[in-house]
């Protein structure tokens, strides 16, 4: 979200358990380029990208994030889906290695973020939010008073998914913002 805001671009979260048409339009109305998506739902992504051919896909493993052990265990399980017009994580980062990238002017009213309305009146609509909307949700959160006091160093566990406003507001970018590690829970059941 950070290197992609730094780049000029927005980052349009989409809950992969919509269905491919939802996804897909959600990916064609708001002109995105590129996707990135955890492995494990590359075959729901790809059947909503379908033959679109301005869209890359980009797949990170899962495992990339966990410890030694638990890597090399879940990657030993982890049957991978070969899919040659999806990019790996690793492929993409080397790809940009001798790149230079002139950073645009980005401020507080610059577009960062999409999220998706509920839907419940109606078909779920994107609310585009600019820079500032994230911090001044830190910003209020760290003034709160006494019994919202955060201490770097401290954890913050996130059970809600970015594709939620409040997911990626209150549960990613304020507890960063504070110096706070941040735990994702992806399966808060």
């Amino acid at each position: 979200m950070y290197a992609i805001n730094m780049l000029g671009g927005i980052c349009n979260y989409i809950a992969v358990n919509n269905s491919a048409d939802e996804m897909r339009k959600k990916i064609v109305n708001t002109d995105s380029k590129l996707v990135f998506t955890v492995n494990i739902a590359q075959k729901a992504i790809m059947e909503a990208v379908g033959d679109l051919s301005n869209i890359s896909v980009i797949t990170i493993p899962l495992y990339n994030s966990m410890p030694f052990i638990t890597k090399a265990l879940v990657k030993s399980k982890m049957k991978e889906a070969v899919d040659n017009s999806v990019l790996n994580w690793n492929d993409f980062l080397r790809k940009g290695n001798d790149t230079i990238f002139e950073h645009p002017n980005v401020d507080g009213d610059t577009p960062a973020i999409i999220e998706y309305t509920s839907g419940t009146t109606g078909e779920s609509k994107g609310a585009l939010h600019p820079n500032r909307t994230s911090n001044m949700i830190a910003y209020n959160y760290s003034h709160m008073g006494e019994e919202m006091i955060f201490n770097p160093g401290e954890r913050f566990l996130n059970i809600l998914p970015p594709f939620v406003a409040y997911g990626i507001f209150v549960g990613v970018h304020m507890p960063l913002c504070l110096g706070v590690e941040v735990y994702l829970c992806p399966s808060p059941d």
